[in-house]
């Protein structure tokens, strides 16, 4: 004779929901990581850029 199955309890759902909530962060955490760290790289570069463009047009304007 097999043995019959429990019945579902009430509290595993939000048990259940709570462990898949933490392994997707930390399966997810090592890509923001990434993604913040290339854009912080970016918005470095185009503020430097954005920086020395402003500064040649300030020179330009004092020359003329």
């Amino acid at each position: 004779m097999p043995p019959t199955p429990r019945p579902p309890r009430w509290y595993a759902i939000p048990v259940r929901v709570l462990l898949m909530t933490f392994i997707g962060t930390l399966i997810s955490l090592p890509a923001a990581v990434v993604a913040g760290s290339i854009i912080f790289v970016l918005a470095l570069a185009m503020e430097i850029r954005h920086y020395r463009q402003s500064k040649t047009l300030a020179a330009i304007a004092r020359v003329s």
